[in-house]
């Protein structure tokens, strides 16, 4: 699925990614809601419903009624964090388009921190969080150094923190960029296709908080080998060559 073109109907696009969190929205969304509307610009939240099977629609909708500019994007089954990204950010209609979880582990300014260090920046620039200091465990910590130190082996250092969320785009970047990953590998993607890209890449540093509600999707083993085993493949997937192949074509973005 690629990217669509936009109507920018908006400046700035949140998509939320949420799946089972009908203990954690009633937590999150409200005081992100509060810090986007003291903004001076149009915004939307794209809360994308991501397979649930608990009451995360219902609390989605119920947002919704109360008059916010949310929209619900519904993906029936889930088959990742990835296909549920992309089914969101192709329905985003902002000038800057951003995504991050529904966890509510990143604060609600440091979302408009992130936003505003992109804002008014020239195409081919992103911005996204680098964590700082982490809450979430020993073990959730020590799985991010693992990635990050193996990320760069092999990419080079491009930043010390690939899963930071939320990352904000321009929208024509994002279009250029074109993810296909269909688990959380996509974060790894978009950040080797930034640099391939030529992106300037903003960081701003924030605190990890712990998870506002509910569990963590991520199941540790095997989330560990699905990365190491997309990491070795990824030069020679057929979608990355077609996608390096297209770009330094005759009209590609490298020539055009």
């Amino acid at each position: 699925m690629e990217i669509a073109k936009h109507n920018r109907e908006v400046e700035f696009s949140i998509v939320i990614l949420c799946y089972n969190e009908e203990e954690a929205l009633p937590v999150s969304i409200p005081p992100l809601l509060e810090a986007c509307e003291a903004l001076d610009t149009t915004y939307e939240l794209v809360l994308v419903n991501n397979g649930s099977w608990d009451t995360t629609p219902d609390l989605i909708d119920g947002f919704a009624r109360q008059g916010y500019p949310i929209r619900r994007v519904d993906v029936p089954v889930n088959r990742g964090f990835g296909w549920g990204a992309i089914c969101g950010l192709g329905e985003a209609k902002g000038e800057y388009i951003g995504y991050m979880c529904a966890d509510g582990q990143i604060l609600p300014n440091d979302v408009i921190r992130t936003y505003e260090a992109i804002r008014n920046t020239e195409a081919g620039t992103m911005a996204k969080v680098r964590r700082v200091t982490r809450d979430d465990g020993k073990l959730r910590r020590t799985m991010s150094w693992f990635y990050n130190t193996l990320f760069s082996m092999m990419y080079g250092t491009i930043t010390p923190d690939v899963n930071g969320t939320p990352k904000v785009f321009h929208c024509e970047d994002l279009e250029a960029l074109r993810p296909t990953s269909m688990d959380g590998f996509i974060e790894t993607e978009l950040m080797v296709k930034a640099k391939t890209l030529g992106l300037k890449i903003i960081e701003v540093p924030v605190a990890f908080q712990k998870r506002q509600g509910g569990k963590s999707a991520v199941q540790a083993l095997r989330t560990s080998f699905e990365f190491l085993m997309n990491l070795l493949r990824f030069r020679q997937r057929k979608d990355f060559q077609d996608w390096c192949r297209e770009l330094n074509s005759p009209g590609g973005r490298r020539n055009g």
